[in-house]
């Protein structure tokens, strides 16, 4: 791999982890921060509430109806956009976010299974509302992924450990990624490595050793539903690359 370059190392389902080489920390938990801040989604903000002699208060189903995740078009709705949306639903029976009619068609919840309240027999709620493209700095609600990320390890490894050495480290591993092939450790999936030290502690560093590596990171995204993780990342980036170009604007103009 080149020295910079970005390598997928999972992508399935909701969840994708990459291999970024040739950055540093400030750089990662900037593209970090800027996804759980600054990429925009849509959630429930505005409630207009007509019935609702349910066991809930009104306040306590808004906060409910706000977390439920829905789809979100990057390219029709910008931050600040609304879609109306309502509820009317009565008992008996249980609320989910399925009985949420969008006025978009085009937007959905998107776990339809998601239970809101239970009604009894006579109890009704019945509401309209809107939905509002925010972003996470405001609210938990309108974050678009949860990201994280750790840097990649470098193992330095002994060419001559004792056979008995050799077993007790790889038996330390709490990811199951050290195994003894021939009569040597071999590392079957640096990646996962957590660099909890367990395998220095057991087997002594004159054995083994695991070092961060400061330039190569491994970013992990797993989105919400509303976007990609591939839609969050490239959006997160050009919101980076436009605040760059901001502020070397304004150091141009003070200086």
């Amino acid at each position: 791999m080149a020295r910079n370059a970005i390598k997928v190392l999972k992508d399935k389902g909701n969840t994708t982890h990459l291999l970024i080489k040739g950055t540093n920390t400030p750089t990662i938990n900037a593209i970090r921060r800027t996804i759980l801040s600054e990429v925009p989604v849509l959630a429930i903000e505005e409630l207009a509430m007509y019935e609702n002699n349910s066991v809930l208060f009104d306040e306590f189903l808004g906060h409910r109806l706000g977390m439920v995740p829905l789809t979100t078009d990057s390219k029709n709705y910008k931050l600040g956009d609304k879609i109306k949306f309502s509820l009317d639903v009565g008992g008996p029976g249980t609320v989910y976010s399925k009985d949420i009619t969008l006025a978009d068609t085009g937007i959905k919840v998107i776990d339809e299974r998601i239970p809101l309240a239970k009604l009894k027999a006579g109890q009704r709620i019945r509401m309209e509302g809107e939905a509002i493209m925010g972003q996470g700095k405001d609210h938990v609600k309108y974050q678009p992924a949860v990201a994280g990320y750790r840097a990649m390890p470098v193992f330095t490894i002994s060419e001559n450990i004792p056979a008995e050495a050799m077993q007790r480290i790889a038996d330390s591993c709490p990811v199951k990624i050290i195994e003894i092939k021939g009569k040597k450790l071999n590392i079957t999936e640096p990646g996962d490595c957590t660099l909890c030290g367990n395998c220095e502690e057991v087997g002594g560093s004159a054995h083994i050793q695991v070092d961060a590596d400061d330039s190569s990171f491994i970013l992990m995204l797993e989105t919400h539903g509303g976007l990609s993780n591939k839609d969050i990342l490239h959006q997160a980036c050009d919101i980076l690359i436009e605040k760059t170009k901001g502020f070397a604007s304004q150091l141009e103009e003070g200086l």
